[in-house]
């Protein structure tokens, strides 16, 4: 028993030492508050710092105090990481240095006994160390009438700085702009009506460069800061190093600052600036004068000026990057029509000069060929574009992301020629004055200069293209297409028709993407998630030429959205493989979500990729290799084509054969997604084209035979639309053209069609010849009257 109890008291001893950390010290540390009162009811002041032992303890609380209040300071799990975090009125929490004590258990109850006992606690009580953050003023924006803006103009203000009547910068310059590589020039001016002591006075010029934004889905704000120039002048009223008071008088001060040759212009865009400013400050002293009793403390005064700095680029400097040699470039793009292509358009453009200057005109010498058999335009737009890159890292530094804006400087018109010829046009494009060169190298704003045709340029419009077309369109559509050529037809009753088929069409589209969505909420009936979907219509992208949804650019405009949450968010992530995506969210919230999310294949893969290891594919257990072969099913079975092509890429051959060869009869009967269908069957048939056509016929007539030929002509025709070429031959071959057959047989208009367009001429040649004879004579009329490429005796 002895034995036992001394075992017991050495256990609990030797814990409690292992759990004491040994000459603690501060690390580091770092701070953030609000600076903005419009966005913000209160001011915070986050500040965190890290701790080092002599030995590794894995919790040690400490204690931080601050005016008499005591809190617990909150530690992270990722180890001696502390976080102190208090919110007050704007008013209450001024500009300043916040000094923050920190205690350990034993000096917090020292501090507690010396706050019983009413003694002062800074000399009773000493910190292990003092964290130390400087908290500048909350800018405000409030707005004032007019008549309290005349009555401070008409009378002067009751304080201190009716002493200092004026307190102003005047720059040399007309204007504030000023050209890198000269000399900033100017006055301060000072008016005094009392003797005032002045402690420092300081003229300085700046220039920094700053990213910032919040990401809508994280909520991570990324701010980074780049400081360009720092220029700093220290003048005297006075004799130097004195504090005697200052006569009253009006006092001009010169300075000056030579500027660098290279410095980048001014720049101001939605997520981020470069900017200069000089400023002027004045720190007032108390002392025997007659301000003696309105300065008690010290008191700062400042006046600034923005500037517009203007980087001269000059001719000579452009010489090492080629301003001679020409380049050329070729590009070739599609028109789209309403509803098909339209044609093709073959265009070179040769600029004599590869570098330009702010201000210029580029000669664009193009060559157009119209390559279509008719001619679908008569005119296109040639577009110069400046493209800006935003690079901002998150508050903790843990996570990067970045930003892009696009500015249309100029764009011109281009005449296009008849269809086969071939014409020579030459086009000016002018770059404004006031353009930032893309010259600028910084780490966090990168530009660059951009010469696209109009089908790219639409790719970085702002406006989100209707959601479904508009009456006009489909009517114009419907009659160009069916009615122009046909005046006898009853325009009226068939254009209703037609739109109506359309509408339909429209909506059926739509309510299947709605319920593929959907499938992402396990846990919630359809019913349920629909009214928190129908909230998105408006961002909903169509492709164009077609009746169908442009999934990833809906997606895209969906997460941009404010009313998204963040669960809904990472859902679309994990759907649509948006790998990059997952950055932007905090690894707490993912461990959060790992436990609050249903379960679900999809999101299991997810989570053991994110937080284990990325070489899942590589792994021989069975229960990984089932991880993967499931999600890729849910993939191929729901129809997200982008997660299936992410999946194929990176799975080996054992894995391919056990998620997709194993389940493609059942695929094939009940396939609706026709992407993710001629997807897999391109990909199949380069491996094993022999039994993946094999499989896929002989599904195709057992759902003939059991179900007719009724319910047999949607998967056909399935099939014809978006099988590979060689699964479209080798089907309308089997068992004698027997599709073709059948076809004909039970009088099938719209199959027969979709045969002329999914088979080479020559096969249906050869069909036709073999089938001839055993038509009779009702099924030999229709066929006379469908095949239009043939003739008959």
């Amino acid at each position: 028993m002895w034995l036992l109890c001394s075992f017991l008291c050495f256990f609990l001893i030797s814990s409690c030492i292992a759990d004491t950390c040994r000459n603690p010290t501060l690390v580091k540390h770092s701070g953030y508050s609000t600076t903005d009162s419009f966005f913000n009811a209160k001011t915070a002041i986050v500040i965190e710092f890290s701790v080092n032992c002599d030995q590794p303890v894995k919790e040690y609380p400490l204690y931080w105090e601050y005016e008499g209040d005591v809190h617990l300071a909150a530690q992270l799990p990722t180890g001696l990481h502390y976080q102190i975090t208090f919110v007050n009125d704007h008013k209450k929490i001024g500009r300043g240095q916040y000094d923050i004590r920190i205690f350990d258990e034993e000096g917090f109850a020292a501090l507690r006994k010396a706050m019983r006992a009413k003694v002062d606690t800074n000399e009773a009580v000493k910190p292990l160390f003092t964290v130390s953050y400087y908290h500048p003023k909350v800018y405000t924006s409030e707005k004032k009438p007019f008549s309290f803006v005349v009555h401070i103009l008409q009378h002067k203000k009751k304080n201190s700085m009716k002493h200092l009547e004026c307190f102003d910068i005047i720059l040399n310059s007309e204007t504030n702009r000023i050209f890198a590589g000269t000399v900033l020039s100017g006055h301060l001016v000072i008016a005094l009506t009392v003797p005032i002591r002045i402690g420092q006075l300081v003229v300085a010029f700046t220039g920094e460069m700053r990213t910032k934004w919040v990401d809508k889905v994280s909520e991570n704000i990324f701010d980074s800061v780049e400081p360009i120039v720092n220029f700093k002048t220290q003048m005297y009223l006075n004799e130097r190093g004195t504090d005697d008071p200052v006569e009253p008088g009006n006092y001009s001060l010169p300075f000056q600052f030579t500027l660098p040759l290279h410095l980048p212009s001014s720049f101001q865009a939605e997520f981020g600036f470069i900017r200069y400013v000089c400023f002027a400050t004045a720190t007032i002293l108390p002392g025997q004068t007659c301000s003696m009793a309105t300065t008690k403390q010290c008191k700062e005064f400042k006046v600034e000026k923005e500037i517009d700095m203007v980087d001269v680029v000059r001719f000579q400097d452009l010489r090492h990057v080629g301003r001679q040699r020409p380049v050329q470039a070729e590009e070739c793009f599609e028109l789209i029509g309403c509803c098909r292509k339209q044609g093709r358009i073959e265009a070179l453009i040769r600029l004599d000069e590869g570098v330009f200057l702010v201000g210029d005109t580029i000669l664009a010498k193009l060559e157009i060929q119209n390559c279509s058999r008719r001619r679908p335009l008569r005119r296109c737009s040639l577009f110069l574009l400046q493209e800006a890159l935003f690079h901002a890292q998150s508050f903790h530094g843990t996570t990067s992301s970045n930003r892009t804006l696009v500015k249309v400087l100029d764009v011109a018109t281009l005449q296009l020629p008849h269809p086969g010829d071939r014409v020579s046009q030459n086009v000016e494009l002018h770059i404004p004055q006031n353009t930032q060169p893309s010259s600028l190298d910084a780490p966090l704003i990168r530009l660059s200069m951009v010469l696209t045709s109009k089908e790219q340029a639409t790719l970085f419009a702002d406006s989100t293209p209707p959601p479904i077309a508009s009456l006009k369109s489909l009517t114009c559509r419907a009659i160009a297409i069916k009615f122009c050529q046909k005046p006898s037809f009853n325009i009226v009753v068939a254009l209703e028709d037609v739109l109506w088929n359309w509408i339909k069409e429209a909506v059926n589209e739509l309510q299947a993407w709605l319920e593929k969505i959907a499938s992402l909420f396990v846990d919630l009936a359809f019913e349920d998630v629909s009214g928190y979907l129908m909230q998105f219509i408006g961002k909903i992208h169509w492709r164009r030429g077609c009746i169908e949804v442009d999934e990833v650019r809906t997606v895209e405009a969906i997460i941009n959205t404010d009313e998204i949450c963040p669960r809904f968010a990472f859902q679309l992530f994990c759907a649509y493989a948006m790998v990059e995506k997952f950055e932007l969210i905090s690894v707490y919230y993912l461990r959060q979500l790992e436990f609050t999310l249903p379960s679900h294949p999809l999101y299991h893969f997810w989570f053991y990729v994110i937080f284990k290891q990325w070489n899942v594919f590589n792994e021989l257990a069975i229960t990984t290799r089932m991880l993967v072969s499931n999600v890729f099913t849910w993939a191929m079975y729901h129809g997200f084509v982008e997660l299936t092509e992410f999946l194929w890429c990176r799975m080996n051959q054992s894995q391919l054969e056990m998620s997709c060869v194993i389940h493609w009869n059942r695929f094939c009967k009940n396939a609706t997604n026709g992407r993710v269908f001629a997807y897999l069957c391109n990909k199949l048939c380069q491996r094993n084209e022999n039994s993946i056509c094999r499989m896929t016929i002989a599904c195709f007539f057992r759902t003939v035979q059991r179900r007719g030929f009724r319910e047999g002509s949607s998967l056909l025709a399935f099939l014809l639309i978006n099988g590979c070429a060689i699964l479209k031959a080798r089907l309308f071959e089997a068992k004698g053209f027997e599709v073709l057959r059948s076809v004909v047989k039970h009088f099938d208009f719209r199959l027969y069609r979709i045969l002329e367009l999914s088979i080479s001429p020559d096969q249906l040649e050869k069909a036709v010849q073999t089938l001839r004879p055993h038509f009779t004579k009702e099924e030999f009329n229709f066929f006379r009257s469908a095949h239009r490429r043939h003739q008959f005796t």
